[in-house]
């Protein structure tokens, strides 16, 4: 009771645009992010698309500016969400450089990271 109502329980909140659940799992945040990421990324493919005219310097200026951001945002709070939650957003930044690059399949994730001076995270969070 506060203030003579009772408190309703709730399975999760949000509190400073970051989904807390109950076992501060963050799967729903993470969650939340991949679908703010790919609704972003879906404006932004006719800038940043394989075909797009736009420079690879130009296409990384917007991938920094308008996409990173959503998945940087509080990272230090949901940062130790279990490895599998962070894979999912890493999967979503390794497929957009790899679009913006208009690199072929064969091509390691870790050498387009290298090749655009971004390191994965086992040494420095590639979400951060």
């Amino acid at each position: 009771m506060l203030y003579r109502r009772p408190i309703h329980w709730s399975n999760s909140t949000k509190y400073l645009g970051v989904a807390l659940d109950k076992k501060l799992t963050y799967k729903e945040h993470i969650d939340n992010i991949r679908n703010k990421y790919n609704g972003v990324k879906a404006h932004l493919y006719p800038l940043m698309g394989r075909k797009a005219k736009l420079s690879l310097r130009h296409k990384l200026l917007l991938y920094k500016a308008l996409l990173r951001p959503v998945i940087s945002y509080a990272s230090p709070v949901w940062g130790a969400a279990a490895k599998t939650h962070i894979q999912k957003l890493e999967t979503l930044q390794n497929s957009t450089l790899r679009m913006i690059t208009d690199t072929p399949w064969f091509i390691r994730n870790k050498n387009i990271l290298h090749d655009l001076k971004k390191y994965p995270s086992s040494k420095n969070s590639s979400v951060n």
